[in-house]
């Protein structure tokens, strides 16, 4: 009875010690990854780089990462970034002296109308890269999405490394990095492999490192990601535009679009870059985000290359007419030679019984759109040229050439049409059989004109 109540004693003795011990045990170290965007000059790369670094932070946070601190620099500002770019063995050395795990760098480069985001990641244990990614965005409000977008793209790749660690290893070429696409041999940390200008030392993880952590949690080292066969979805692109080539990625060409839909098999998850192109039509690009089941996606219609166009239009201080005028596009959507003819009445507003008049005013004008692409709903124009104004009285005919200044206009622009409104000074050269004497038609500034454009 006595040896009984003691056994059972000591096994509740054992459970509450092992209990105990359980709870005593620290919890698991998260893994350390410094991150580094060097400071830049320009103001819009600097809004970009901060937005960057932000969405980069809080997605690593939120995936469980521990982000170093970035390190600062003398400048005339205190607490400035450091200015200087940090890549490969550099980025490596800087994170390893921080004790971080991960070294992962950023930037930022404009080039013209479009922004160069990319990111680097190193393994500071092996000094190999990890991953190089470089998404192209344009200067507009979805740089917002696009930044977003990459941040997603970078957490996917530390992951399928986390889950796959590989070979990495240092090389002492122009000073690099090179990523070895064979998986890790089991062999002594002494051995040397043979290439480029010198041997070649192969680096066993450190303990208590990220790759060290994959290769004891998966029991052995596997493939790489980029090795392995990824998973394909099947994604259905509708469009409109029969007939179109459909390119994805790099420049790939996936197919034509046919029926108004091409199918194509993708990998699952990440983003799908769509380029579409036909003749005759101003080429486009759309991005989309894709999950890891099938979907169809409708793509936006291509936008015609206008070449030609018909436009009707009434103008000021000519009360009793209507304008018709036909517009030739030398350089398709921009530059353009326009003639038109606009005819009207002036009557005897003074009550004299004098006859009324006819007068047809035509002129031809070269005239271009200016800071604007096809695509935007305004856009700004300006001309100038020359015209004639033919009154016909009874018993007598008058002719008054004139010059028109600047012809300024803007368009509310739609693809196939438009409404615009133009400011017309017109500058009578009071020459020949003429009505009007030298000067501006009007006293009070230019004559205005509204209208309706359409295009093909």
């Amino acid at each position: 009875m006595h040896s009984t109540l003691r056994h059972r004693a000591s096994v509740v003795a054992f459970v509450l010690l092992a209990v105990s011990m359980a709870g005593a045990l620290p919890e698991p170290q998260k893994s350390r990854v410094w991150l580094y965007l060097p400071a830049v000059e320009s103001e819009e790369a600097s809004t970009i780089s901060s937005i960057m670094a932000f969405e980069l932070t809080a997605e690593l946070e939120k995936q469980g990462f521990s982000v170093l601190p970035e390190p600062r620099g003398p400048s005339r500002k205190q607490g400035s970034r450091l200015s200087r770019p940090l890549q490969g063995p550099a980025a490596v050395q800087m994170a390893g002296q921080l004790n971080a795990d991960v070294a992962i760098t950023g930037s930022v480069r404009i080039e013209g109308s479009d922004i160069i985001l990319r990111v680097q990641a190193y393994n500071v244990s092996a000094g190999g890269e990890i991953f190089d990614i470089e998404e192209r965005a344009s200067k507009d409000i979805g740089i917002y999405n696009q930044v977003n977008s990459l941040a997603k793209n970078m957490i996917t790749e530390l992951s399928n490394w986390l889950q796959s660690p590989s070979t990495y290893v240092a090389t002492s070429r122009s000073g690099g990095l090179v990523l070895e696409g064979e998986p890790r041999r089991q062999q002594p940390p002494e051995r040397a492999i043979q290439g480029g200008e010198g041997p070649v030392e192969v680096l066993p993880p450190a303990e208590g490192s990220l790759l060290d952590l994959g290769a004891k949690t998966t029991g052995e080292v596997s493939e790489p990601a980029s090795a392995r066969e990824q998973p394909e979805i099947l994604v259905t692109l509708l469009s409109e535009d029969e007939g179109a080539e459909i390119y994805i990625g790099q420049g790939q060409l996936a197919g034509t679009i046919g029926r108004g839909k091409l199918v194509i098999g993708v990998p699952a998850g990440g983003t799908l870059e769509v380029e579409k192109r036909k003749n005759g039509y101003h080429p486009d690009r759309e991005d989309f985000q894709l999950a890891d089941q099938p979907v169809e996606i409708p793509l936006s219609p291509l936008r015609k290359i206008i070449r030609f166009g018909f436009e009707l239009f009434y103008t000021s201080s000519q009360f009793l007419g209507f304008g018709a005028g036909f517009r030739w596009y030398v350089i398709p959507d921009y530059l353009m030679f326009r003639a038109d003819q606009y005819s009207y009445f002036s009557a005897d507003s003074a009550g004299t019984d004098s006859p009324s008049a006819f007068h047809g005013d035509f002129r031809l004008t070269l005239g271009s759109y200016l800071f604007t692409p096809p695509w935007w709903r305004v856009r700004f124009g300006m001309a100038s040229g020359f015209g004639i104004i033919l009154s016909v009285l009874p018993g007598s005919t008058y002719r008054d050439l004139y010059w028109e200044v600047i012809d300024l206009w803007l368009d509310l622009n739609w693809r196939r049409w438009a409404v615009f409104f133009r400011a017309e000074p017109k500058y009578a050269l009071g020459l020949g059989n003429c009505i009007l004497e030298r000067g501006f038609l009007t006293g009070y500034g230019p004559q205005y004109t509204i209208g309706w454009l359409l295009k093909w």
